[in-house]
């Protein structure tokens, strides 16, 4: 990737530059500046022509104070991926902790006529998992044959995320395994194409899966081993999605 290349990362949640900094170490491995605006975390349109990816990591309202999205930003979004952008989307959990994200996100992502949705619901597997610090959490699945998946690992250590419905012409990246519920193998991260631009959506949890999370709970500090497999794969991950931006990568 061009060493010229710029990362905008906005998080409503108005997290800390040490949370961020989980998200923004993977691809500035892969090449890309990284930029952190903690004051101000809503995109405007001076952004559109100062970046070539931006991050929209998804805030805590209504469940608790934090940041949000606003309708308007669903325009200059939409316009940052058409135009040739590369967005990534990274929602929150189930129920109320970051709702008007996901409502605003699956908005967006409809707009784009890009065939990935974001449900509200919560991913466990009761056979397929690990130990956290306080209750288990489920392995993931990497899609063979994908370039991320290079490293032939079977399963990943991941923090907890809500899975995605996803069409045609979609880019399935990480699954959950049969085992896991409410529906079985899901999809979890998911790049799309709309216009001149491309989509990842994957949630922030995930993304900061080797960083420190938002809420301190179900890292697998108990077997810290397990993090150099996924900090392995969203290295590549990051690298595969600026190479798309780039056009050095092509759609699988």
């Amino acid at each position: 990737m061009e060493q010229d290349c710029r990362m905008l990362i906005l998080d409503y949640a108005l997290s800390s530059e040490a949370i961020v900094e989980g998200v923004a170490y993977h691809f500035a491995r892969a090449g890309c500046r990284a930029d952190y605006r903690p004051y101000y975390p809503n995109l405007v349109w001076d952004d559109l022509s100062t970046y070539q990816v931006i991050a929209l990591l998804a805030g805590r309202t209504p469940d608790f104070p934090s940041g949000m999205m606003s309708v308007d930003e669903v325009v200059v979004a939409g316009k940052f991926v058409r135009e040739g952008g590369t967005l990534i989307l990274g929602p929150n959990l189930e129920g109320g902790e970051g709702a008007n994200e996901r409502r605003l996100f699956n908005r967006l992502l409809g707009d784009l006529e890009i065939p990935i949705q974001i449900l509200d619901e919560k991913v466990d597997d009761a056979v397929n998992c690990y130990t956290g610090p306080l209750w288990d959490r489920p392995f993931y699945a990497p899609v063979q044959g994908h370039p991320t998946a290079e490293g032939g690992w079977d399963r990943l250590a991941f923090e907890r995320t809500t899975p995605l419905r996803v069409g045609e012409n979609t880019e399935v990246v990480l699954t959950t395994f049969e085992t896991a519920v409410p529906d079985g193998r899901m999809p979890v991260m998911a790049i799309g194409q709309s216009g001149k631009g491309q989509v990842l959506v994957a949630g922030r949890y995930l993304l900061n899966a080797t960083g420190i999370p938002l809420r301190i709970s179900g890292e697998p500090l108990i077997h810290p081993e397990l993090l150099r497999e996924t900090e392995a794969f969203l290295t590549g991950l990051a690298k595969h999605v600026l190479g798309l931006a780039s056009g050095e990568a092509t759609w699988t």
